[in-house]
């Protein structure tokens, strides 16, 4: 028989993990790196109500997973099996969350040194040579900087139907 003495370590791992990191990952991502979220459900709720809306859909989770663990009543296998899968399901997307802005900052910063570097240094460039650089730069490496793939995820689609050519 299985021990149900790791049910409460399983429960601080999904309390932990699913509920607290995947939600504060989601939310810097989507707020501050451009993330956008994969899950359907999630991003309609995101675009209706806002990126807070993630709040009450988190708390909804967690009471249906509780709710589920409790109608398993006497089957310990089947409570241990169910938590230890949302368990590594949370840890896992809490991981490759972070992994994910850890990129963008690390993009963002290295992006921020080469443009200051460049208007430190002292150079026979018009500035409007340098904005044109830093515009090609810029629309170049939108689609291949790691911020447009936060979270297992691509630049909002709306941000990039805003570019129109200025030649006619």
């Amino acid at each position: 028989m299985i021990d149900t003495g790791v049910e409460p370590f399983l429960w601080a791992l999904v309390i932990v993990f699913w509920g607290f990191g995947d939600t504060m990952t989601t939310y810097v991502a989507v707020k501050h790196y451009d993330g956008v979220e994969k899950n359907p459900l999630p991003r309609r709720a995101f675009d209706a109500f806002g990126v807070w809306s993630m709040f009450p859909l988190k708390l909804f989770g967690l009471a249906v997973i509780y709710l589920s663990w409790r109608a398993l009543g006497d089957e310990p296998t089947l409570r241990i099996a169910a938590l230890s899968v949302v368990s590594v399901l949370g840890v896992a997307v809490t991981v490759w969350n972070a992994y994910q802005i850890l990129r963008a900052v690390t993009a963002t910063d290295r992006d921020s040194s080469a443009l200051l570097r460049l208007l430190d240094e002292p150079h026979d460039v018009e500035a409007d040579e340098v904005d044109a650089h830093v515009d090609e730069k810029s629309d170049r490496e939108r689609d291949q900087s790691p911020r447009g793939r936060l979270y297992g995820c691509e630049t909002d689609d709306e941000s990039d139907t805003d570019y129109e050519d200025d030649d006619g």
